[in-house]
Protein backbone atom coordinates (compact mmCIF):
# COMPACT_ATOMS: atom_id res chain seq x y z
CA UNK A 1 0.00 0.00 0.00
CA UNK A 2 3.14 2.63 -0.09
CA UNK A 3 3.12 4.62 -3.62
CA UNK A 4 5.49 3.09 -5.48
CA UNK A 5 2.88 -0.07 -5.02
CA UNK A 6 0.51 2.14 -6.22
CA UNK A 7 1.92 3.72 -9.14
CA UNK A 8 2.96 -0.62 -10.28
CA UNK A 9 -0.75 -1.45 -10.24
CA UNK A 10 -1.86 1.43 -12.33
CA UNK A 11 0.65 0.70 -14.55
CA UNK A 12 0.58 -3.04 -14.70
CA UNK A 13 -3.71 -1.87 -15.28
CA UNK A 14 -2.33 0.28 -18.46
CA UNK A 15 -1.58 -2.92 -20.20
CA UNK A 16 -4.23 -4.36 -22.40
CA UNK A 17 -4.62 -7.88 -21.28
CA UNK A 18 -6.39 -8.03 -17.77
CA UNK A 19 -3.83 -8.44 -15.38
CA UNK A 20 -5.43 -9.48 -11.68
CA UNK A 21 -3.33 -8.21 -8.50
CA UNK A 22 -2.99 -9.64 -5.28
CA UNK A 23 -1.97 -7.92 -2.09
CA UNK A 24 -0.17 -10.30 0.40
CA UNK A 25 -0.15 -9.49 3.51
CA UNK A 26 1.05 -12.07 5.24
CA UNK A 27 2.59 -11.01 8.34
CA UNK A 28 1.47 -9.76 11.51
CA UNK A 29 0.95 -6.00 12.25
CA UNK A 30 0.29 -3.39 14.65
CA UNK A 31 -3.43 -2.12 14.68
CA UNK A 32 -1.94 1.37 14.68
CA UNK A 33 -0.01 0.75 11.65
CA UNK A 34 -2.71 2.93 9.30
CA UNK A 35 -0.95 2.39 5.81
CA UNK A 36 -1.62 -1.52 5.92
CA UNK A 37 -5.34 -0.26 4.82
CA UNK A 38 -5.82 0.44 1.64
CA UNK A 39 -8.16 3.17 0.84
CA UNK A 40 -11.16 2.19 -1.23
CA UNK A 41 -12.12 5.17 -2.68
CA UNK A 42 -8.88 4.86 -4.89
CA UNK A 43 -10.22 1.68 -6.04
CA UNK A 44 -11.55 3.91 -9.12
CA UNK A 45 -8.06 5.22 -9.98
CA UNK A 46 -6.25 1.58 -10.36
CA UNK A 47 -4.11 1.68 -7.57
CA UNK A 48 -5.33 -0.89 -5.10
CA UNK A 49 -5.00 -4.41 -5.35
CA UNK A 50 -8.19 -6.60 -6.58
CA UNK A 51 -7.92 -8.95 -4.08
CA UNK A 52 -5.57 -8.82 -0.64
CA UNK A 53 -4.35 -12.32 1.29
CA UNK A 54 -4.12 -11.98 4.82
CA UNK A 55 -2.07 -13.86 7.44
CA UNK A 56 -5.17 -15.04 9.76
CA UNK A 57 -8.96 -14.53 10.24
CA UNK A 58 -8.04 -11.30 12.85
CA UNK A 59 -7.16 -9.03 10.06
CA UNK A 60 -10.14 -9.67 7.41
CA UNK A 61 -12.49 -6.58 7.79
CA UNK A 62 -16.13 -6.62 8.62
CA UNK A 63 -17.14 -4.78 5.31
CA UNK A 64 -14.87 -4.01 2.31
CA UNK A 65 -15.22 -3.90 -1.31
CA UNK A 66 -12.02 -5.67 -1.35
CA UNK A 67 -11.77 -9.43 -1.76
CA UNK A 68 -9.97 -10.08 1.90
CA UNK A 69 -9.14 -13.91 2.25
CA UNK A 70 -7.23 -15.38 4.67
CA UNK A 71 -3.78 -16.87 2.98
CA UNK A 72 -1.19 -18.87 4.60
CA UNK A 73 1.37 -17.75 7.44
CA UNK A 74 4.41 -17.88 4.82
CA UNK A 75 6.70 -16.53 7.35
CA UNK A 76 5.52 -18.30 10.64
CA UNK A 77 5.97 -22.04 9.45
CA UNK A 78 8.06 -23.16 12.86
CA UNK A 79 4.51 -22.21 14.98
CA UNK A 80 2.97 -25.09 13.88
CA UNK A 81 5.80 -27.70 14.01
CA UNK A 82 7.02 -27.15 17.66
CA UNK A 83 5.82 -28.05 20.95
CA UNK A 84 5.97 -25.67 23.92
CA UNK A 85 5.41 -26.28 27.81
CA UNK A 86 5.78 -23.48 29.37
CA UNK A 87 4.89 -24.32 32.79
CA UNK A 88 7.64 -26.73 33.13
CA UNK A 89 10.17 -24.00 32.11
CA UNK A 90 11.97 -21.13 34.01
CA UNK A 91 13.69 -19.26 31.43
CA UNK A 92 12.31 -15.34 30.73
CA UNK A 93 13.04 -14.33 26.90
CA UNK A 94 13.76 -10.94 26.33
CA UNK A 95 13.53 -9.67 22.53
CA UNK A 96 15.33 -6.80 21.66
CA UNK A 97 13.43 -3.91 19.38
CA UNK A 98 14.80 -2.38 16.35
CA UNK A 99 14.98 0.96 16.48
CA UNK A 100 18.02 2.42 18.75
CA UNK A 101 15.74 5.21 21.32
CA UNK A 102 13.68 1.66 21.89
CA UNK A 103 16.85 -0.35 22.71
CA UNK A 104 18.05 2.13 25.32
CA UNK A 105 14.98 2.08 26.79
CA UNK A 106 14.62 -1.51 27.19
CA UNK A 107 17.91 -2.15 28.49
CA UNK A 108 17.50 0.20 31.31
CA UNK A 109 14.32 -1.79 32.56
CA UNK A 110 16.23 -4.96 32.12
CA UNK A 111 19.11 -3.93 33.97
CA UNK A 112 16.43 -3.41 36.34
CA UNK A 113 15.11 -6.52 37.14
CA UNK A 114 15.81 -8.65 39.84
CA UNK A 115 14.44 -12.02 39.30
CA UNK A 116 15.72 -15.64 39.96
CA UNK A 117 14.37 -16.98 36.82
CA UNK A 118 17.11 -17.03 34.08
CA UNK A 119 17.00 -14.09 31.72
CA UNK A 120 17.83 -15.10 27.90
CA UNK A 121 18.55 -11.91 25.49
CA UNK A 122 18.20 -11.66 22.54
CA UNK A 123 19.13 -8.86 19.87
CA UNK A 124 17.04 -8.01 16.95
CA UNK A 125 19.15 -9.58 14.11
CA UNK A 126 19.21 -5.87 12.52
CA UNK A 127 20.81 -4.19 15.59
CA UNK A 128 24.91 -4.11 16.32
CA UNK A 129 24.52 -5.84 19.18
CA UNK A 130 28.41 -5.10 20.21
CA UNK A 131 26.85 -1.65 20.35
CA UNK A 132 25.29 -2.38 23.43
CA UNK A 133 26.73 -5.91 25.29
CA UNK A 134 28.56 -4.51 27.59
CA UNK A 135 25.71 -2.53 29.16
CA UNK A 136 24.34 -5.64 29.96
CA UNK A 137 24.30 -6.49 33.43
CA UNK A 138 25.95 -9.90 34.81
CA UNK A 139 23.56 -12.78 34.97
CA UNK A 140 22.10 -11.85 31.84
CA UNK A 141 22.84 -14.47 28.61
CA UNK A 142 22.75 -12.81 25.24
CA UNK A 143 21.65 -15.25 23.12
CA UNK A 144 22.01 -16.10 19.15
CA UNK A 145 20.15 -18.65 17.01
CA UNK A 146 16.70 -19.65 15.93
CA UNK A 147 14.28 -17.77 17.90
CA UNK A 148 11.98 -20.36 18.02
CA UNK A 149 14.86 -22.71 19.60
CA UNK A 150 14.46 -20.36 22.60
CA UNK A 151 10.32 -20.25 22.01
CA UNK A 152 10.16 -23.60 23.13
CA UNK A 153 12.37 -23.17 26.45
CA UNK A 154 10.31 -19.98 27.93
CA UNK A 155 7.89 -19.90 30.53
CA UNK A 156 7.60 -16.19 29.51
CA UNK A 157 8.64 -13.34 26.95
CA UNK A 158 8.95 -10.04 27.45
CA UNK A 159 9.09 -7.36 23.98
CA UNK A 160 8.94 -4.22 22.71
CA UNK A 161 7.31 -3.23 19.24
CA UNK A 162 7.80 -7.13 17.72
CA UNK A 163 5.30 -9.28 16.25
CA UNK A 164 6.93 -12.18 17.81
CA UNK A 165 4.89 -11.47 20.69
CA UNK A 166 2.15 -12.83 19.14
CA UNK A 167 3.39 -15.62 18.17
CA UNK A 168 5.04 -16.45 21.79
CA UNK A 169 1.47 -15.89 23.02
CA UNK A 170 0.13 -18.35 20.47
CA UNK A 171 2.68 -20.54 21.57
CA UNK A 172 0.82 -20.19 24.93
CA UNK A 173 3.57 -18.64 26.18
CA UNK A 174 2.27 -15.49 28.12
CA UNK A 175 4.13 -11.78 26.78
CA UNK A 176 4.80 -8.74 28.63
CA UNK A 177 4.61 -5.79 25.71
CA UNK A 178 7.16 -2.91 26.63
CA UNK A 179 5.70 0.14 26.29
CA UNK A 180 8.14 3.51 25.85
CA UNK A 181 6.67 6.27 27.52
CA UNK A 182 9.30 8.87 27.12
CA UNK A 183 8.50 12.23 25.55
CA UNK A 184 8.53 12.20 22.04
CA UNK A 185 8.80 8.08 21.55
CA UNK A 186 5.67 7.10 23.26
CA UNK A 187 3.44 7.65 20.33
CA UNK A 188 6.06 5.58 17.71
CA UNK A 189 4.36 2.43 20.45
CA UNK A 190 3.36 -0.36 18.06
CA UNK A 191 0.75 -2.39 19.45
CA UNK A 192 0.43 -6.12 18.15
CA UNK A 193 -1.61 -7.65 20.90
CA UNK A 194 -5.90 -7.55 20.66
CA UNK A 195 -7.85 -6.39 23.85
CA UNK A 196 -8.97 -9.66 24.25
CA UNK A 197 -6.88 -12.01 26.37
CA UNK A 198 -5.04 -9.21 28.25
CA UNK A 199 -4.12 -10.55 31.72
CA UNK A 200 -4.33 -14.05 31.06
CA UNK A 201 -1.83 -14.50 27.68
CA UNK A 202 0.09 -10.96 27.89
CA UNK A 203 0.15 -7.63 29.59
CA UNK A 204 1.97 -3.94 29.29
CA UNK A 205 4.59 -2.88 31.27
CA UNK A 206 6.42 0.59 31.14
CA UNK A 207 8.42 1.03 34.08
CA UNK A 208 10.18 -1.79 36.07
CA UNK A 209 7.36 -1.97 38.90
CA UNK A 210 4.63 -2.92 36.40
CA UNK A 211 7.51 -5.27 34.80
CA UNK A 212 8.07 -7.21 38.17
CA UNK A 213 4.68 -7.04 38.66
CA UNK A 214 3.77 -9.01 35.59
CA UNK A 215 6.61 -11.44 35.49
CA UNK A 216 4.63 -12.29 38.94
CA UNK A 217 1.56 -12.63 38.16
CA UNK A 218 2.09 -14.63 34.80
CA UNK A 219 4.28 -17.18 37.18
CA UNK A 220 0.94 -17.58 39.57
CA UNK A 221 -1.31 -17.89 36.50
CA UNK A 222 1.06 -20.30 35.07
CA UNK A 223 1.08 -22.37 37.79
CA UNK A 224 -2.47 -22.51 39.49
CA UNK A 225 -3.73 -22.07 35.27
CA UNK A 226 -2.07 -23.32 33.11
CA UNK A 227 -5.01 -24.41 30.90
CA UNK A 228 -6.50 -21.03 30.97
CA UNK A 229 -3.29 -19.89 29.17
CA UNK A 230 -3.01 -22.73 26.84
CA UNK A 231 -6.80 -22.49 25.43
CA UNK A 232 -6.12 -18.73 24.90
CA UNK A 233 -2.79 -19.17 23.31
CA UNK A 234 -4.75 -22.29 20.54
CA UNK A 235 -7.43 -18.75 20.15
CA UNK A 236 -4.77 -16.29 19.23
CA UNK A 237 -2.90 -19.20 16.64
CA UNK A 238 -6.27 -19.32 15.34
CA UNK A 239 -7.17 -16.05 14.56
CA UNK A 240 -3.53 -15.05 13.71
CA UNK A 241 -2.09 -17.49 11.92
CA UNK A 242 -2.84 -20.08 9.16
CA UNK A 243 -0.66 -22.96 8.53
CA UNK A 244 0.83 -23.23 5.14
CA UNK A 245 0.28 -25.86 2.77
CA UNK A 246 0.21 -25.92 -0.95
CA UNK A 247 -3.45 -26.43 -1.42
CA UNK A 248 -4.04 -23.34 0.64
CA UNK A 249 -1.25 -21.23 -1.45
CA UNK A 250 -3.39 -22.64 -5.02
CA UNK A 251 -6.51 -21.67 -3.35
CA UNK A 252 -5.55 -17.84 -1.51
CA UNK A 253 -4.27 -17.23 -5.12
CA UNK A 254 -6.19 -18.62 -7.63
CA UNK A 255 -3.80 -20.99 -9.22
CA UNK A 256 -6.23 -23.72 -10.22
Amino acid sequence: NQPREKCFYRGLRSVKDKVDLYGAQLYVWPSNLGSIDPDESEIDFGIVPDKIVVNGPFYLPEISRIDYRVGPSLRSGKLFQVRTNPAQSENILVLMPYFEPETEYFLKLINQMDVTQPILLKFHPGVDRQKFENRIKHGVQVVEGDLFDFLVKSKMVIGMATSTMVEAASLGIPAISIENNEKGLSEFNYSFMPRMGKGVIWDNASNISEVTDRIANFNALMNNEPAKIAEMGRTYKEMFFCQSSDQKIIEAFDLN
